[in-house]
This record gives C-alpha cells, sequence and structure tokens, in this order.
C-alpha cells in the first residue's frame, strides 16, 4: 500500500488547516491549494497528521517562484521547498513521497 494517498476533495479537512496554519501557508488571500497537488499519510484526510500541500504563489517567498510544496519533516516540524516550474515540481514530488526528500531545482532564481 502506498504511503501517500491523494486529497481528492474541494476543501481542505480543519485538520489539514491547522497543520497548515502552523507555519501560516495561506498568509495571504493570493495563495491557494492546487487541487490534484495535496497527499495525506493516515486512514483518512480527517484524521491525517502529515500532509504534502503544494500552493500557487511561491513569489512570497522566493523571487520568481511559481509553487510552494509544504510537507512534513521526520521530527515533525513543517518544510517547504520553492519551485519554479511544473516539471521540476512533479520530479520533486515524486521524490518526496518515495524518498523523503525533495530536490533541488535546477531552474532556481533568485
Amino acid at each position: 500500500m502506498e504511503k501517500w494517498k491523494k486529497f481528492d476533495g474541494k476543501q481542505l479537512p480543519l485538520n489539514a488547516h491547522n497543520w497548515a496554519q502552523e507555519t501560516d501557508i495561506f498568509r495571504n488571500d493570493s495563495v491557494h491549494w492546487i487541487k490534484n497537488y495535496v497527499w495525506y499519510e493516515g486512514e483518512t484526510p480527517e484524521t491525517a497528521t502529515d500532509w504534502i500541500i503544494v500552493t500557487d504563489d511561491g513569489w512570497y517567498y522566493k523571487v520568481m517562484a511559481e509553487f510552494m510544496i509544504w510537507y512534513t519533516l521526520p521530527d515533525g516540524t513543517m518544510g517547504a521547498q520553492a519551485i519554479w516550474t511544473k516539471k521540476h515540481l512533479n520530479k520533486s514530488l515524486e521524490n518526496l513521497k518515495t524518498f523523503g526528500k525533495t530536490l533541488p531545482d535546477p531552474d532556481y532564481q533568485t
């Protein structure tokens, strides 16, 4: 059985919002989670404690970044990665779900 399950809902459950508030992922109205780019670990989304959430506004954190990947690190703290291209977003997500680590973005810009 796969560790990460894709979240297909239209609204994030309360526990996902609580998880996201720890690092203030949705710090302004322009930041949104991207449908089909959210995964959880656990029996159901409502009981999950570990999440991977991709948001659409990486500019807030890094110049010209298109996306942010937010995830739980092995020590339980929040991790994040800025991403500049959709191609690399998919590669980094696959590595994160399989090996627990994101990949450096070769298109990194400052």
